[in-house]
């Protein structure tokens, strides 16, 4: 089973990163009120603002408490304030970025539960969902699975079928992410996933419901496409 640290428990070390792959991170997005203000004051204009804009209270406050984690845990390992962290996107796309040679991340979350993976040697993508009991993936599948997928899914049923359902889907979205080319990426997913590691993160999560999670790590390539800072 992979181990993920918890974000609101332990400390993180650029020392320690330096001599593993990747670290993992988990934590609750649903928290008492005084910790989602504290997580608050380290976000930016940018960021404070998109908070803004959702329509409901506890989507508001889970994006805030999902960015301040964030932010937190960057600043462990750069040994700099949340908020003086210069997070970016990557355009086209929309990957998270940071102004660091080295040090490169990826983060999800599905309802509550919320992931963060962070690399000194690979790019990564991470992506999270939870299983949706009576969730129809079939038009999905259509779309953007492969004949070989369909036909795995065609020959299953039942929770077997939706679970390897939500596998494929968060083993695409894992390869994107890592890539940088977002949802338009998701139906060319085998062309780029021989030159990346997939990992499957689920076990790691079993203790906090059913979901599916997978990591992609690739070789760490130079950012030549414009960035927007956030």
């Amino acid at each position: 089973m992979i181990p993920f640290l918890s974000a609101f428990e332990e400390s993180a070390r650029i020392e320690t990163l330096r001599e593993q792959r990747y670290q993992l991170w988990r934590a609750c997005l649903d928290v008492p009120e005084k910790i989602v203000l504290s997580y608050r004051s380290s976000l930016s204009p940018h960021e404070r603002s998109a908070a803004e804009s959702f329509r409901f209270p506890l989507h508001r406050s889970r994006y805030i408490v999902g960015r301040g984690l964030l932010r937190q845990i960057i600043g462990q390992y750069l040994n700099r304030p949340p908020e003086a962290i210069p997070l970016s996107v990557q355009l086209p796309g929309g990957k998270p970025r940071l102004d660091h040679p080295e040090l490169r991340f990826n983060l999800s979350h599905s309802g509550p539960v919320w992931v963060c993976a962070v690399s000194l040697k690979h790019e990564v993508g991470i992506d999270l969902e939870e299983i949706q009991p009576g969730f129809d993936w079939r038009p999905i599948a259509q779309r953007y699975f492969t004949l070989e997928e369909q036909s795995h899914l065609s020959s299953i049923s039942g929770e077997k079928a939706l679970g390897q359902f939500f596998s494929y889907w968060t083993r695409k979205e894992a390869l994107t992410k890592a890539t940088g080319e977002g949802l338009t990426g998701i139906a060319s997913t085998a062309r780029v996933a021989a030159d990346h590691d997939q990992i499957d993160l689920s076990e790691g999560l079993r203790d906090w419901g059913k979901y599916a999670a997978w990591l992609a790590l690739g070789r760490v390539k130079s950012v030549d496409s414009p960035l927007k800072s956030i």
